[in-house]
């Protein structure tokens, strides 16, 4: 079943529908079919709700939820999860977007990010 919306898994914002595959604009990224099939099998087999047990689950440079734009926490060992909606990504998703498309964002977007981050932490 094709989604009606998609977040960018880079950056969190609205995809725009492009064709058979989806768009980041602020990015300037187009989801590889690969991609865009995985994501649909993951929204097609997981309901959405709330996830109740958040045990072994860490913050992290983890990306952000297709579904509803949250942003993913990790579950070890390599596996991307949405406390908001439960859906859940394997990393491999998200390794080759990063390592094999540019996702186009201003360094303030990440430092933002990392902010956010270390203040989870303390």
């Amino acid at each position: 079943m094709t989604p009606s919306t998609l977040f960018c898994p880079l950056c969190g914002l609205v995809m725009q529908r492009k064709s058979d595959s989806w768009h980041c604009v602020a990015g300037d990224l187009t989801l590889p079919k690969y991609a865009v099939d995985e994501i649909s099998a993951a929204l097609d087999k997981s309901e959405v709700k709330q996830l109740e047990d958040c045990d072994g689950l860490e913050l992290g440079m983890a990306g952000y939820c297709v579904r509803c734009g949250s942003e993913f926490l990790i579950r070890k060992p390599a596996l991307r999860v949405c406390p908001q909606c439960s859906l859940s990504l394997h990393h491999g998703v998200f390794y080759t977007l990063q390592k094999y498309n540019d996702h186009k964002l201003t360094d303030e977007h990440y430092v933002v990010k990392w902010q956010k981050l270390k203040a989870n932490k303390k």
